[in-house]
């Protein structure tokens, strides 16, 4: 792999075989540019919704960055001559980001309008010409990096990513013979545990990896066919990196009784973090540029498609660079695009779906909030609670001090219940909340996250104490269910101080019957169904109950395993009281008197 500057002097070479015209957006080449500048105007206003939907996000702090990047590259590479597409394909990537503008204007979501922009300023750089490609198509890789995975899947990604590297680290320590347990992406120690999302928190997460990979893809002018290969790279690198720092963290406290997550040590662990993962990158690229090296063609002889074919993905040197350019200026193509102005009935036409888009995203964006929360309400109450109504839950480290309850007015008429119970577990806060009546599962996470709690780790636990009595009051057809699952989530917030606090939740129907608890991927197909419209108005309404613990510190085994129980215990009460609602017991007959 030769560097940039031989790829300049092959540049100079190709200076004099061409020289495009930059007269800028007023002239004839200009019209072009206009052409781009008017199909980006429509994803501006939702654009800035989701960007700032990402602002105070420590995961995708390197957006700005991405952007930053991207504009120094066009502007060092650019030789200032934009074409328009001639063919259905290049007008594909127009139409499919007209349709995902559309659909960001009827669902009101902006990461919609996000890949419309993407995919407008995406096809714009592959009819930018270079100095020394034909085009600027490499610089798509890292613009691809400012989309997060849609409906909050980036979450869950991140949480597996947080297991996958518990189970690895778990090899390591193995083969260290230090003794753990694993409890999902927690690494249990004897007087410790371990999180996976703590030991390798930062902004280097594997998002952050994978714009580092694909920059390096842009600065090396590398094919986007490529691209699989280094987003391949930047997880095998995540899953590396992440590995050795959970390792380092556990070995620090069994051997050194540090811990690496408080002080000076987070930063310096990302530091050296950082500058090993882009010295790993560095290194899969060369063993692709190995692979996909460019071969010389023999103009002597006939065309060899597969030698074409190869060298379409072939990893760009001095030699394919000038290759691309000769034939490229050879066809014309340059003067051709830029000597066919732009109708003006065709130009009328744009300018007023531009218009209409532009004003119809502009709506949508006053009326859209970064809070994506959505809840569906049923129409009537399941049931009416007191204060005293979880007393018997009551113990020395359990207490229960306040209770309120109120209605929030849904939007197709139905009124949403919180009941909310506040006191508290030894030295922490404690809170018991049902919400009702809900049509389906919701998901409470997504509402400590919109509050700024990061979710650490989501789990499906079976309480110890829970025989599925609870669920079985109803029907007799399910008298040999085992025990019935329920959620448990970990959550931090450092702002303004820093709490661990420690979730659990499940939901039980209107007859008392306690519901599946589902994975963090099928919950998120629920809410997605919730979000297009797709929700069973029939479905048997239920109630969510949950249980959350805030605490300074971290709590102990001992103390989660009688958090488990009390929650079970809060759980199997609610599922009593419905299903005796649902099934009233007929008053006993009155006894003749003698």
């Amino acid at each position: 792999m030769t560097s940039d500057e031989t790829l300049a002097g092959a540049s100079q070479q190709l200076d004099e075989l061409a020289a495009p015209g930059t007269d800028g957006l007023l002239g004839k080449a200009g019209a072009n540019a206009r052409f781009w500048l008017a199909l980006m105007i429509p994803t501006a206003p939702l654009l800035l919704v989701y960007l700032a939907g990402l602002m105070g996000s420590l995961t995708f702090a390197y957006v700005p960055i991405a952007f930053a990047f991207v504009g120094f590259l066009y502007w060092k590479r650019t030789d200032h001559s934009i074409r328009r597409p001639s063919t259905w394909v290049g007008w594909l990537p127009i139409l499919l980001a007209t349709v995902s503008l559309v659909l960001a204007i009827l669902l009101s979501y902006a990461w919609f309008s996000a890949l419309a922009f993407v995919l407008v300023l995406g096809s714009h750089f592959n009819y930018a010409g270079g100095k020394i490609r034909t085009s600027l198509a490499a610089l798509t890789a890292p613009l691809l990096c400012i989309l997060q995975p849609p409906f909050q899947l980036s979450g869950s990604l991140l949480q597996r990513f947080d297991r996958l590297t518990a189970w690895f680290s778990s090899i390591f320590l193995d083969r260290f013979e230090i003794p753990h347990s694993l409890s999902g992406s927690v690494v249990q120690l004897f007087e410790a545990e371990v999180l996976t999302s703590t030991a390798s928190a930062g902004f280097l997460s594997f998002y952050c990896i994978l714009f580092i990979a694909l920059a390096l893809m842009a600065i090396k002018r590398v094919s986007l066919w490529l691209l699989p290969l280094y987003a391949i790279a930047a997880f095998l690198t995540t899953i590396t990196i992440n590995t050795a720092r959970v390792v380092s963290h556990v070995i620090a406290i069994e051997v050194l009784d540090a811990d690496l997550t408080i002080g000076w040590y987070p930063f310096a662990m990302t530091a050296i973090a950082t500058v090993i993962t882009v010295g790993v990158l560095y290194s899969f690229h060369f063993l692709i540029s190995i692979a996909f090296h460019f071969i010389e063609p023999n103009h002597e002889t006939d065309r060899n498609p597969l030698v074409s074919l190869w060298n379409r993905v072939s990893v760009m040197d001095e030699n394919r660079a000038f290759e691309e350019q000769s034939q490229f200026l050879r066809r014309g193509d340059l003067t051709q695009a830029d000597s066919e102005p732009v109708p003006r009935v065709l130009w009328t036409g744009m300018l007023g779906i531009v218009a209409i888009l532009t004003a119809l995203s502009t709506v949508q964006a006053l009326r859209t909030t970064t809070d994506e929360e959505e809840s569906i309400a049923a129409r009537d109450i399941l049931l009416q609670t007191d204060d005293s109504f979880f007393d018997s839950i009551e113990s020395n480290s359990v207490k229960l001090e306040n209770y309120e309850s109120g209605v929030t007015p849904q939007s197709n008429g139905a009124g949403l219940r919180n009941d909310v119970w506040e006191g508290s577990f030894r030295n922490a806060r404690l809170q018991i909340q049902i919400t009702q009546p809900l049509l389906g599962w919701w998901e409470p996470t997504n509402g400590y996250a919109q509050i700024g709690w990061k979710v650490l780790d989501r789990d499906i636990l079976v309480g110890e104490n829970d025989d599925g009595a609870s669920q079985n009051v109803t029907t007799g057809e399910d008298e040999d269910m085992g025990p019935s699952p329920f959620i448990f989530v970990r959550l931090r917030k450092t702002q303004p101080e820093r709490l661990e606090s420690y979730l659990f939740f499940s939901s039980v129907s209107q007859n008392g019957r306690i519901e599946e608890s589902p994975t963090a991927m099928q919950s998120l197909g629920m809410r997605l169904k919730r979000r297009m419209g797709l929700v069973d108005q029939d479905a048997v309404p239920v109630a969510m109950i949950q249980l959350w613990v805030a605490s300074a510190e971290k709590l102990s085994p001992s103390d989660l395993r009688e958090l488990r129980g009390v929650f079970v215990k809060v759980r199997e009460s609610l599922a009593e009281t419905l299903a005796s609602e649902a099934n009233p017991q007929p008053f006993p007959a009155s006894q003749p008197t003698s």
